[in-house]
């Protein structure tokens, strides 16, 4: 499909809802209008496949429901009328069209900005994955909202099988977000934009007739919360991830809703934080890492302590409740009723089936949450988000498509779906809420971007397990190991060397990792750096860790640009002594070869060779700036690794000693 029509059409989208903020069905009015009048002739018949397609082509929806365009051919009798179950045109929509085509070519500028300025950033920073175009800048960019749940043009049962071959791009990406936010560009505006309006298609597709979705609120809705999200929420992973996670969990509750969990949720949570307390002081590292308890330096009898207490933490402070599971409703006579019983083997096997790397204790978690909301609602009919009662929210968007695919053609296609990710559920409860709570998309993207730079599970996992065979072979230490594996520099060359392939991962590989790291170490500034940096956290004591990441990561950013100049001048210096010698050698051969001597023609023949060594040299100069620039941005790009994590050391160093 084309990345630039989607991508246009949501920002398109994203203006009207800043003007309009009337409803959904509202929004997308003026583009099934633009697509009839682009299919249709005043006074025939309208073609509503050919609009779909329309809608395709043009703005890039993916199967829109039919239910949405026959809703507007509804409301706008002015220029749709009804007769025997078909509908007609019957008055012009030059006007739209006029409307639609002005609004297209102002966001068309907007998308080709973004396009242009991550080109450039991609091109001079990718080393593995050759980008050759802004039409193919767009596409990844495309792909990353998509795989991380925000974007329902792709199909993302396969999306990540894409993912995997473009891990490079999506952590530059990933950058390339993050600095536009540090430094407030224009481009990350648009993008942010970009986002909203994903939001608002989103909702577009999971309630097409929903008129009441701004007025109605969440008082008839339990939601039952998974292990990821909960981690989030107390705080185990990501600062990011939890003010996101609890910015939702507040528009929810302000929309008056109810929270629960499950057993088989609680049970992985204490299974979670026993591998992370036994990883503490053990020789076996977890394969799960816990962000934002590395971050606060929990010990093990700290992490005790959250096994016993979490629960109280969700009900005091969340208002989120443990529930037993339920069972199944029984005929009078006792007997389960088997006309709301679903296969779960049959289940399970679709899901493993569409999603393959599912470790089986988190698939049997899943299904049972997703099953137990089936059994809550009891063959209640409900085709809305806030009518349907029960809801299993879950972050794993390929869980959520693949059951709900299941139980649509299994069970039930017309009440609401029993599952909901976390960012679909954002997108409806943040439109709901009238651009209240605006943050909610930004915390979306910049999470995105986080989660991006960060290698996955099962990259970590099987770094894990070479490491402790290289630790149980005496190659490594314990605590050689233990400090590879939480290393954010490794983590980055984790990501990037093995472009998310698991089986790159062997001992050659981590002893190249160590190697590199080791060297970083040894070249670190000494303690004069450190000494200078102690007294600036000094006198920002009372500012906050999240607050001292940033400026250590402005710091690094600093230090990168000054090194990425010096490198282009130092270079630029030796290109200019070349050109010159070369230059006066050509002279010096031109006139110690002359055995005519000098005369008009012959210093004319000098002159126009003096000529054409320089546009000689000046035509080539674009071709070398451009390769100066990308090996200049791959030095800034190690350059700001090394800075930012020597930054964050000290401070963790400094702030152990100030505790002491």
């Amino acid at each position: 499909m084309n990345s630039k029509n989607a991508l246009t059409s949501a920002v398109m989208l994203e203006t009207q809802w800043v003007t309009r903020k009337k409803d959904i069905l509202d929004l997308i009015t003026p583009f099934v209008e633009y697509c009839v009048a682009m299919s249709t002739s005043l006074g025939e018949m309208v073609d509503i496949s050919k609009v779909i397609a329309a809608m395709h082509s043009n703005f890039g929806y993916v199967d829109m429901p039919e239910i949405i365009i026959k809703r507007i051919f509804q409301r706008n009798t002015q220029f749709f009328q009804k007769k025997q179950r078909k509908y007609y045109l019957v008055k012009s929509l030059d006007s739209v069209v006029e409307r639609i085509e002005t609004r297209r070519k102002e966001c068309d500028l907007i998308i080709d900005s973004v396009g242009g300025a991550l080109f450039q950033y991609l091109e001079s920073h990718c080393q593995h994955e050759k980008v050759c175009s802004k039409e193919q800048a767009l596409n990844l960019l495309h792909m990353f909202f998509a795989f991380y749940g925000i974007d329902i043009s792709i199909d993302r049962l396969r999306i990540d099988a894409i993912s995997r071959k473009t891990s490079e791009a999506f952590y530059y990406i990933a950058r390339f977000i993050a600095e536009g936010q540090i430094h407030n560009t224009v481009e990350y505006k648009y993008i942010l934009d970009l986002v909203k309006g994903y939001y608002l298609e989103t909702v577009l597709y999971l309630q097409p007739d929903n008129g009441n979705l701004m007025s109605a609120n969440y008082k008839a809705v339990v939601f039952y919360y998974d292990t990821p999200f909960l981690l989030r929420l107390l705080g185990y992973q990501s600062e990011q991830e939890k003010k996101k996670a609890e910015s939702l969990h507040e528009m929810l509750k302000r929309q008056n809703a109810s929270f629960r969990y499950f057993p088989q949720t609680r049970n992985e949570i204490i299974n979670i934080l026993t591998a992370y307390e036994y990883s503490i002081n053990s020789n076996v590292l977890s394969n799960r890492t816990l962000d934002g308890l590395d971050a606060k330096h929990y010990t093990e009898s700290d992490v005790d302590r959250l096994k016993n207490n979490f629960h109280v933490t969700l009900s005091r402070k969340y208002g989120i409740e443990l529930t037993e599971l339920p069972n199944y409703s029984q005929k009078s006579n006792g007997s389960v009723d088997e006309r709301f019983v679903i296969n779960e083997k049959d289940a399970e096997l679709f899901v493993r089936n569409k999603v393959g790397h599912y470790k089986p204790e988190s698939l049997k978690a899943d299904i049972d949450s997703a099953i137990a909301i089936h059994k809550l609602r009891n063959g209640f009919e409900g085709n809305r988000i806030e009518n349907c009662r029960h809801l299993f929210v879950t972050t794993n968007i390929e869980f959520v498509n693949a059951f709900n695919q299941y139980y649509r053609r299994e069970i039930d296609s017309d009440n609401f779906d029993l599952t909901i990710d976390v960012g679909r559920l954002a997108a409806i409860t943040w439109v709901k809420s009238n651009n209240i709570d605006a943050d909610i998309p930004e915390l979306q993207l910049l999470e995105n971007a986080y989660s991006a730079q960060q290698p996955t599970p099962e990259l970590i996992e099987k770094m894990s397990e070479v490491l402790s065979k290289m630790e149980a072979e005496g190659i490594l230490s314990y605590e050689e190991a233990v400090t590879i594996r939480s290393d954010h520099f490794v983590r980055k060359e984790l990501l990037l060397k093995t472009n998310g392939q698991v089986e790159k991962i062997t001992e050659p590989f981590v002893e190249q990792i160590r190697e590199e790291y080791e060297y970083r170490l040894v070249n670190q500034t000494r303690e004069d750096t450190k000494s200078e940096l102690y007294a600036s956290f000094r006198e920002k004591e009372e500012k906050t860790y999240k607050e001292i990441c940033h400026n250590a990561e402005r710091m690094a950013h600093e230090e990168a640009v000054k090194v990425k100049r010096k490198f282009i001048k130092r270079v630029n210096g030796i290109i200019i002594f070349i050109s010159v010698v070369i230059f006066l050698a050509g002279i010096y051969g031109c006139v110690h070869s002359n055995s005519w001597g000098w005369n008009i023609p012959y210093g004319m023949f000098i002159a126009l060779s003096c000529i054409s060594i320089y546009d000689t040299v000046k035509s080539r100069r674009i071709w070398i700036s451009k390769l100066i620039d990308k090996h200049a941005n791959m030095k800034e790009t190690k350059a700001f690794d090394l800075n930012y994590n020597k930054y964050i050391t000290i401070y963790d160093m400094q702030r152990h000693l100030d505790s002491k």
